[in-house]
Order: C-alpha cells, then sequence, then structure tokens
C-alpha cells in the first residue's frame, strides 16, 4: 500500500502522487515537469534536504521521501493530532432516570392519596397539629366502622386529650370488647372511666377489668384493681376473692393482705383479717398503712381506744391515708367526749388540699361541742351554702346554734333551709320542733316531733323533746313514758351532764302520778326545752 500524506491544506489523509489533495483540491505541486530541452529543464536542479533527490523549483513535497520541503520535514512527522471523535451517547440511560423519576413521582402521588383518602392515617398525620380537626375525622369514620379496633383506640386518646373522657370512656371500652387480648386498650378504658361522675364510671371499670382477667387470668394488677373497684362498689364477697386471686399470684403484691384485711374485717371475719395484717406487718415493718388499716380494723371491732393508737402509730410513722387518719382520730376522739383533743387532728384534716369532703363537717362539729359558737356558724354555713350531702345536716346544725344563743327567728329561717335542701331525718325533725316550740307554736312542734319518731322510733331526742311537751301540755302519763324511753335509748353514758337533771324529773313524775296530782314543777322544767 502506497504511504499517504497529509494535505499541507486541509491536513488530510490523501496520495502523495496525485497532483491535487482529493479533499480540499489544494495542489501537491506548484509547477509541473518542464519539456527536456527547454530553459528551465536547463537549470540547475534543486535536491530535497533529506533524500537528496532532484526536486523542481516550485515543489511542496518531496515525492521520494515525503519530506515537506517548505519546512524541512517528514510529512508524516507533521501529522496533526488527530480530533477525537465523541462517541455518541446512547438514549437509553437518560430514558431509564426519567422512568424512574416518574415512577417516584407516581408513588409520591399514591402516597398522598392513600393518606388522604385513609381517615384513620390522616387522622393519625394531623394528631400533633389539628386534634380537633382529627377527632372529627375519626367521629365519622367510627360511626361507620365501628369494629375497627385499632380506629377506636386512636380515636379515645385524641378524645382523652381533649378532656372529653365520656367518649374517650366509650373508645377505650368498645376497643377493649373488641380486642380483649390489648391490655393497653383495657387499661386505658379504666383510666377514663375514672373520670365519669357517679357509679357510671366504676361499673365500666369493673366490666373492664373483669374482661381483662377473663383473658389474661394471670394479670395479678388487674386481679387487685377489680378488687378495689369491687370494694367501692360495697361487693364485699367479690373484692375478697379478687384480693385472693392476687395474692396466689404474687403473695408479695405491695398492699394486698393489708387490703384483704381490711376486707375480711368488713365481713366480720377478724380472726382471718389479723392473720392477714400479721402478714403485712411482716412484708413491711413499721409500715403506717398497715397501722391505719389496724386502726380501721379495731374501729369496725368496737375497739376505740386500740384503733386511736393505731391512727396515732400511723401518724407517727407517715401514712399516705393520713388525712383519713387524722380524720377518724378525731371523729374517736369526740365520741369520746374529747372535744378539745379532736379539735388540732380535725382542723389539720379539714386544712389539707386532700381533705376528705366529710372533715370540714366533722371539723365544725367539733367547733360547735368546744363552745366556739361564732366560727362553728361560719364552717356551717359554708358548707350548707356549697350543696353536698351535709349541706342539710349544716342547716340544722345552724338551727341549733341559733337556738341556743336565744335567736328564734334566725333558727327558723335555717331550719327551712334544711327542709328546702331536702332533709328529712329524725334530727331534722326534732330541731324543727324546738324551733316551733320556742316561736311559741305548740301545734306544729308536736307534729313535729312525732314526724322524728316515725322517720326513726329509736332516736332519743326525739322522745327526750316529744317528752317534756307532753309534761308541759300536762300529759304526765305519756311524758313519763317518752323520759324513760329516752334514758333506755341514750344509756346512762349519753346523758352526760344531764344525766342527773332527767333522773330527777323521772322521779318526780312517777311520785306525782301515784299520787294522781297535777305535776306543776316538773311542767314547768319541762317548759325551759332541751336542744338537741
Amino acid at each position: 500500500m502506497a504511504a499517504m500524506m497529509n494535505c499541507p491544506y486541509c491536513g488530510k489523509l490523501t496520495d502523495p502522487k496525485l497532483g491535487s489533495c482529493l479533499h480540499c483540491g489544494g495542489p501537491l505541486r506548484i509547477k509541473p515537469p518542464q519539456v527536456p530541452g527547454t530553459q528551465a529543464a536547463q537549470a540547475p536542479a534543486h535536491q530535497c534536504p533529506q533524500c537528496k533527490s532532484p526536486v523542481q523549483e516550485g515543489d511542496i513535497i518531496c515525492v521520494r521521501c515525503g519530506t515537506n520541503l517548505l519546512t524541512g520535514h517528514k510529512v508524516a512527522d507533521e501529522q496533526p493530532e488527530p480530533v477525537e471523535e465523541r462517541p455518541r451517547r446512547s438514549v437509553l440511560p437518560a430514558l431509564g432516570v426519567t422512568l424512574l423519576v416518574f415512577v417516584l413521582l407516581a408513588a409520591l402521588g399514591g402516597l398522598i392519596y392513600y393518606l388522604y383518602q385513609d381517615p384513620v392515617a390522616e387522622a393519625r398525620r394531623l394528631a400533633s397539629t389539628n386534634v380537633l380537626k382529627a377527632i372529627e375525622i375519626l367521629d365519622k369514620y367510627t360511626q361507620k366502622n365501628a369494629e375497627d379496633a385499632k380506629a377506636q383506640l386512636l380515636f379515645g386518646k385524641l378524645t382523652f386529650q381533649a378532656q372529653s373522657f365520656d367518649r374517650a370512656a366509650a373508645a377505650f371500652n368498645t376497643a377493649s370488647k373488641l380486642d380483649a387480648a390489648n391490655v393497653e386498650a383495657g387499661f386505658l378504658a379504666l383510666l377514663a372511666a375514672a373520670k365519669l361522675p357517679g357509679g357510671e364510671g366504676r361499673n365500666q371499670q369493673i366490666a373492664t377489668l373483669r374482661r381483662i382477667v377473663e383473658a389474661h387470668p394471670d394479670n395479678k394488677e388487674a386481679w387487685y384493681l377489680l378488687g378495689l373497684a369491687l370494694g367501692a362498689s360495697e361487693d364485699l364477697a367479690g373484692q375478697k376473692e379478687a384480693f385472693q386471686r392476687a395474692i396466689a399470684l404474687d403473695s408479695a403484691l405491695n398492699g394486698a393482705h393489708r387490703n384483704l384485711a381490711i376486707t375480711q374485717a368488713l365481713l366480720g371475719e377478724f380472726p382471718e383479717a389479723a392473720k392477714e395484717l400479721d402478714e403485712a406487718r411482716r412484708q413491711a415493718q413499721r409500715d403506717g398503712d398497715t397501722a391505719a388499716a389496724a386502726a380501721f380494723i379495731d374501729s369496725l371491732n368496737n375497739r376505740p381506744a386500740e384503733a386511736a393508737t393505731a391512727l396515732q402509730q400511723a401518724l407517727q410513722d407517715g401514712t399516705s391515708v393520713a388525712d383519713a387518719a387524722r380524720l377518724r382520730l378525731g371523729m374517736i376522739l369526740m365520741a369520746e367526749g374529747k372535744p378539745d383533743e379532736a379539735l388540732p387532728h380535725l382542723r389539720e384534716a379539714k386544712a389539707s388540699p386532700n381533705a376528705p369532703p366529710e372533715a370540714a363537717f366533722q371539723f365544725a362539729l367539733c367547733l360547735q361541742a368546744n363552745k366556739l359558737d361564732t366560727e362553728a356558724l361560719t364552717e356551717f354555713e359554708r358548707i350548707a351554702t356549697a350543696g353536698g350531702p351535709r349541706a342539710g345536716e349544716a342547716a340544722v346544725q345552724m338551727a341549733l346554734l341559733y337556738l341556743n344563743q336565744g335567736n328564734p327567728d334566725r333558727a327558723g329561717e335555717t331550719i327551712q333551709r334544711a327542709a328546702q335542701l331536702g332533709l328529712a331525718s329524725a334530727k331534722f325533725y326534732t330541731v324543727q320542733g324546738c324551733v316551733r316550740l320556742a316561736l311559741n307554736n305548740t301545734a306544729e312542734a308536736q307534729q313535729a316531733f312525732r314526724n322524728a319518731l316515725q322517720a326513726d322510733p329509736s332516736y332519743p331526742p326525739a322522745h327526750l323533746e316529744n317528752g317534756l311537751l307532753q309534761v308541759a301540755r300536762g300529759a304526765l302519763k305519756e311524758g313519763l313514758e317518752e323520759l324513760k324511753r329516752y334514758k333506755e335509748l341514750a344509756g346512762q353514758e349519753h346523758l352526760g351532764s344531764r344525766a342527773r337533771e332527767i333522773e330527777l324529773l323521772i322521779n318526780q313524775l312517777e311520785q306525782t302520778a301515784s299520787q294522781e296530782q297535777p305535776a306543776t314543777a316538773p311542767a314547768d322544767r319541762a317548759a325551759e326545752g332541751s336542744k338537741s
């Protein structure tokens, strides 16, 4: 194959034997060879600087060796570096990336569509930013899909967060029914039910706990909580069984022996209660709560002195029921006729932020017993105004205080408040009769005393006041019978400072009745009246 050369004009490869470049047409020789005999042919020849071959004037390339006569270099050495042609890029990778982006966008769109089309997922997404909107979405969804346990559970959590406890309790309760094995749903149902008023929440708690222990009979906490709930509903037999099941699963379960002992004492099983208390003391030496439980059991067993000692020990050791312990101790001291010793305990119990509702009423009674009438009236007024289970009784005590102060008009106003509050006890009717008598309404007083005896025939003060009124009216026989009945019911220890006076009055009436003479002196005494 003939050697190729680069065209000096376009740089492309061409045949040096040709007169001009195949690509650009540029001349590879300036002049063609001359005819011999001419003047040019006779001219001295030129030589190639490389191969010394003769060349004609005007030649650019030595046809023998390919030297560029203008530069003195071989054409092969001057070949320019070939221009690197870029390979054509395939369109397939670009198409693949585009397709991948499209797929990802489609997936993202599908996810967004899913979130907005699935109410539960959307509610879960909104829970941290817009709880009310999430509740609205789930409310509509659960109305149509009540069997979705997960949706009910989420709905319960969101409504509990919004403090809509009735809706939360219903949702948790439904979730627990749909999936009894879900302990979380069950215990959340307990928590929400505890926020419900009255016995409704307690009944829901008991039903939920029964489902939990049925699905998980080895759950000691559920058995223990069931015992507490049953005790609150006064199902002592059920409470006892639940505590025993909890102890069987874990004998060292905190508080189980102590509470079982209290339950047994309420059932009258005092020897069994003593054994459980001994076990509770063995597990926790000098435990204030156990001492408080012992005091409660002593109270039930009619041992007030032992109960007072145990309560003092409980307060000394520290107990989680300190307010209740102080209240109970104060009430025991009041019953023993020691209102001065009871007052500091009741004052402290009443002042506690977690004071039992009964503490304020007992404190007011203690103030009255200590003859601190002004303070007592203030406390009773507060209780009567606030309402509640003791409001009517507080109004009755105010009427008694006003009677003792010689203010029957105010006494009449407050006893009327007690009637408006719905009180209808033997004590209420007895005090009402005393107020009517102080206002000179003898007939109304007589009717009030009759109402008291009808409400509770064993209420001693009603017999006393009715007997005194009968004596004042001249019905000595009826009066004597009522006074004797009072003495029998009250007992010598409850007659107090009036025991001697009542004895003298009864003796005088008996003597008068035996002589069948008018009893003027007893009648005068009876007219003075007695305030229950």
